[in-house]
């Protein structure tokens, strides 16, 4: 290990993996003794992998929420982006994690951060379903009136409706009905073969 550090090997990109280092690797793999050991020798958790995700990053996309503790308070940047422009929490909610959501929320990371495609952890977390994080979200603030919001529903609202009644998803029915209590955008009535209007 000391002569990784010494020759800074941390510093190898391995492509078979995004283009990670091996800070990265042990990130997504959620080895804590690992990550602390290569920042303590100099690694930098700033370095970013061939797409652009921090150590952060992928802590957070994997859901290790010790070593995303442990990065946040050896200062790593919570509001890092990636290429295609999404951000530690963004990951944390497109894939569902909801406690490494709270503590990136907790610590002050932007709930209203949007990705290059203009999509808020609200909009992805409604998207693929995770309904705790949809309801946390809306209860520390998320705004839900905001208009990438309203466009996402309005380009995405009818064809989730027909996937719901089509396929009798309980989950995502749930979610549009926590979305018709919180905003005035969704509307539970506009089913595939109904009127369309509100939409």
């Amino acid at each position: 290990m000391l002569k990784a550090c010494e020759e800074k090997l941390w510093k190898k990109q391995y492509y078979f993996y995004s283009g990670t280092n091996v800070l990265h690797y042990a990130s997504l793999q959620g080895n804590l003794r690992l990550v602390k050991s290569l920042i303590e020798c100099g690694c930098d958790k700033e370095i970013k992998s061939k797409f652009g995700g921090t150590a952060l990053y992928w802590a957070s996309e994997n859901d290790h929420l010790e070593v995303v503790q442990y990065l946040i308070s050896v200062g790593a940047n919570k509001e890092a982006k990636s290429n295609d422009g999404s951000t530690p929490l963004i990951e944390a909610t497109f894939n569902g994690y909801l406690e490494v959501v709270k503590y990136l929320i907790s610590v002050g990371a932007n709930k209203e951060a949007k990705d290059n495609f203009g999509s808020t952890p609200l909009i992805w977390a409604s998207r693929n379903g995770h309904l705790e994080i949809v309801q946390y979200l809306i209860s520390v603030g998320a705004n839900k009136e905001k208009n990438g919001m309203k466009c996402f529903y309005q380009n995405w609202h009818f064809n989730l409706t027909k996937k719901v009644y089509q396929q009798k998803n309980t989950l995502f029915r749930k979610i549009l009905k926590f979305l018709q209590n919180v905003t005035n955008i969704i509307r539970l009535k506009n089913v595939p073969g109904q009127n369309r209007t509100g939409l």
